[in-house]
Parts: structure tokens; C-alpha cells; sequence
């Protein structure tokens, strides 16, 4: 990579972070995984990205949307095909048993599920958001939104610079709100945990 390009990857981490909550419901996948997925992606735009087609935020955005969304539907895939848990009691099964489920045809409530439980994880960000500084939401709200942080910056009237100084203390704040409303991290699966309280 250019210098020019891992200066764009370095300055927009915070952005990949937040798009990849934002499929923290993704089945069997770890946050770890979703974000390391979203970086990549972050990379492969720095890479190709030509600065006269236009700004770079919208550009990577739909990058890492797109490969996030590639994952989301591989997992789903793989979660039909493999439904039990690794943790679960062993089973007998026959090749002939697993390649008829293989073949079962696709459940319409499998994927309905996990929209409701994506929908579910969307709501209690947006209850986080509600709880923040308003030029925190507004940082955060606008980058989920696919907005710039140029674009973020005028409509809160200063530069990209200063929206992107926001960017990373919004994204602790909102870490801390979610851990206010019970919830201290995402699971193996990608989906945000509970607090245990005694």
C-alpha cells in the first residue's frame, strides 16, 4: 500500500467499527471477525480508491457494506447447513442424513429471525445514541447514515477535521451507553451479551 493510502485506512478504523456493529447480529461470527472483515475491506477501497470519482467516506462505506453483507449471507448459510452448536451433545447423523439437510429448502424463517434480532440490536444502538452528547449522535448517526465526515462536518458547521476528532470518543461513549443498559459485549456469535448481575 501507498503512504497515501494507509494514511486513508489509519484515519477511517472508526469507521469500519461502527458499520461492523452494525451486523453484530451476523450468526456464528465474532465482532473480532466482523471488524477484521470491515478493515480489510477499508483496505482494498484505500487501495483502488481514485479521488476524482469523488470523497472517500461514501466510497469505503459501500465497500465494507458490501463485504459485510457477503459475510452476513455466507453465515447464514453456513448456520442451515451446520445448525448445531460445537458445544452441543455429539449426535449421530449419516452422510446421507446431512446431505438431505443440506438439501432441505431454505426455512423463510431462519432469515426472518435474524432480521428481527438485527432489528432488535439496531434499536438498542439507537437507544444508546439517545442517551449521548448531541455532536456524538450526530457524528455516529450520520457515518451509519453513509454520510461523509465532510458531509458530517458542514451539517454540524466545521471541518472534516474536527468531525473525525468526534468520531473516536463518540465511539467509547457509546461503548460505555451500551454497558449502561446492560450489555458488556458481543458474544461468539455476534450478538450483544448481558450483564450478569447478582
Amino acid at each position: 500500500m501507498t503512504e497515501k493510502s494507509e494514511a486513508l485506512v489509519k484515519s477511517h478504523l472508526g469507521l469500519a467499527q461502527i458499520i461492523a456493529m452494525e451486523y453484530a447480529n451476523t450468526p456464528g461470527t465474532s465482532f473480532d471477525e466482523l471488524y477484521s472483515e470491515a478493515c480489510g475491506a477499508l483496505m482494498r477501497a484505500a487501495a483502488k480508491f481514485d479521488e476524482e470519482k469523488g470523497a472517500f467516506e461514501p466510497y469505503a462505506a459501500r465497500a465494507i457494506r458490501n463485504a459485510l453483507n457477503t459475510l452476513f449471507s455466507s453465515a447464514c448459510r453456513r448456520a442451515r447447513v451446520f445448525p448445531e452448536s460445537l458445544d452441543a451433545p455429539s449426535q449421530i447423523s449419516t452422510s446421507v442424513s446431512r446431505a438431505a439437510k443440506a438439501k432441505e429448502p431454505i426455512d423463510p424463517g431462519d432469515e426472518i429471525s435474524i432480521q428481527v434480532r438485527r432489528r432488535e440490536s439496531a434499536a438498542i444502538l439507537d437507544r444508546a445514541l439517545s442517551k449521548m452528547a448531541p455532536r456524538y449522535r450526530q457524528v455516529i448517526g450520520g457515518v451509519r447514515a453513509g454520510k461523509s465526515l465532510s458531509e458530517v462536518g458542514r451539517s454540524m458547521q466545521m471541518t472534516k477535521a474536527g468531525a473525525h476528532k468526534i468520531l473516536k470518543p463518540a465511539i467509547d461513549r457509546l461503548r460505555a451507553e451500551l454497558h449502561s443498559l446492560g450489555y458488556s459485549g458481543l458474544d461468539s456469535k455476534g450478538f450483544l451479551r448481558s450483564i450478569r448481575r447478582s
